[in-house]
């Protein structure tokens, strides 16, 4: 799937927030407020207040003292000069009990407040939502199945003031005019087992005070990840995503930007939503074009999370740029890309963009072993013949263009003239008679 349009693709989204989907389907309805704990040494600690919404048509167990229940994730990322970054997360809540409220829509109560009633809503304070005691490690959970053990690791102990909560560098939060925004995200086995687990992150902007309080700014967007705030913000960033079959699904924010050296910028945002598998490696096609400025960029996993923060070796080859972490074999351990996180990658180039196709490495065992998303990358590594980017030429790139043609999607405009015509048509059939090389 490619959104070209992102703000059409949120109204989309968006519907289905009144309309209730079959079986309990969490989301984040609203983040409504921010603690700050103050800092340990140059890291400082915030956690979310959030309302959580059962817009399912069957209730959502919220069962204390169980693994039946959801969690709640929370990330922070930061826009500054084209580069949308996550620059913190935080352990789990794990939820206990819920109320029955209605700032989802009409309200279906449950009887008991083991259970999120259908359209019903539950409020978490700021304050709650950093409880130690109550936070658990991500590493517990697999997002695909939602399944998690209980208790969880760690669970009931506390610590200093940053412990387990959502930690973020004061060099992060300095940054001259840059934006910020929160995401909270709900993982729960119910809501997986149903098929409702890919619309569960939701984001809002966050506006940074001098004394590094947080406040909000703006609207929710329900149903998101984070990741699109880079959209609506840029209108160059280009947005895609694919599903791992058996597993999750990955979105990719791409940018490409004339720099100052007479080249351009690639920039890539890459969000895993709910991959078990996790993803250890990213390549890019180059084609004839030079690279230079290569460059990465995580988030620090704390608090006793057992994942490696060993940032990914790169490796500039005669065609492409890739990125790696350790093998899963040499280290199930190692920095992958696991769920709820963004990774970005970097390169300078001296030629300009085509939509292409990257591709992104599966971390742990299984099929396939990697999986392909459309991007921005250095035209000349692009056959615009292969329209549908998966490697041959046949009668499927013909009806992707013709389809392209008939949506007036700006990929058929072959010629470049901004109109879509014979002239395109003949271009594209050319193409294609010539083969890629």
């Amino acid at each position: 799937m490619t959104v070209h349009t992102p703000s059409a693709f949120v109204l989309a989204v968006g519907l289905s927030v009144s309309l209730a989907q079959a079986g309990p389907d969490v989301i984040v309805g609203s983040i409504t407020s921010s603690n700050h704990y103050g800092s340990v040494g140059d890291i400082h600690a915030y956690s979310l207040g959030t309302i959580t919404c059962n817009i399912g048509d069957e209730q959502l167990d919220f069962f204390a003292n169980t693994p039946d229940h959801p969690v709640f994730a929370q990330n922070m990322y930061r826009l500054a000069d084209g580069r949308f970054e996550q620059i913190g997360m935080s352990w789990l809540l794990h939820g206990f009990a819920a109320l029955q409220q209605a700032h989802c829509g009409t309200c279906q109560p449950a009887q008991n407040v083991q259970h999120l009633g259908v359209m019903c809503s539950d409020t978490v304070g700021a304050g709650l939502a950093g409880a130690q005691f109550g936070m658990g490690p991500r590493s517990d959970v697999d997002p695909t199945t939602g399944i998690f053990p209980f208790p969880p690791t760690d669970g009931g102990q506390s610590g200093d003031a940053i412990y387990k909560r959502l930690q973020v560098k004061e060099a992060d939060l300095s940054t001259p005019d840059a934006r910020f925004y929160f995401e909270v995200m709900h993982v729960a086995p119910d809501d997986a087992a149903a098929g409702n687990g890919l619309n569960n992150p939701s984001w809002r902007e966050a506006q940074v005070f001098a004394n590094f309080n947080t406040g909000m700014v703006g609207e929710d967007h329900r149903e998101q990840p984070a990741l699109f705030a880079w959209a609506q913000a840029d209108p160059s960033v280009r947005l895609d995503m694919v599903d791992i079959p058996g597993d999750g699904r990955y979105w990719i924010g791409s940018r490409a930007s004339v720099n100052g050296e007479g080249g351009w910028d690639y920039e890539y945002a890459v969000f895993n939503l709910n991959s078990n598998r996790a993803a250890g490696g990213f390549r890019v096609p180059i084609g004839t074009a030079s690279a230079s400025a290569v460059g990465f960029h995580d988030v620090d996993y704390h608090s006793g999370e057992p994942y490696d923060g060993t940032d990914w070796f790169h490796f500039v080859g005669s065609d492409d740029v890739a990125w790696a972490t350790d093998s899963f074999f040499a280290n199930p351990n190692a920095n992958a890309l696991r769920w709820g996180t963004m990774y970005n990658f970097r390169f300078s180039a001296d030629q300009g963009p085509a939509v292409g196709s990257v591709e992104l490495a599966m971390f742990a065992p299984g099929a396939p072993a990697t999986t392909f998303l459309s991007a921005w990358v250095p035209e000349s590594s692009v056959c615009r013949a292969d329209f549908n980017m998966d490697g041959d030429l046949d009668f499927f790139d013909v009806a992707a263009f013709l389809q392209a043609f008939a949506d007036m999607n700006p990929q058929a405009d072959f010629t470049g003239e901004g109109l879509f015509d014979f002239f395109d048509a003949a271009a594209f059939l050319q193409a294609f008679s010539d083969g890629c090389p």
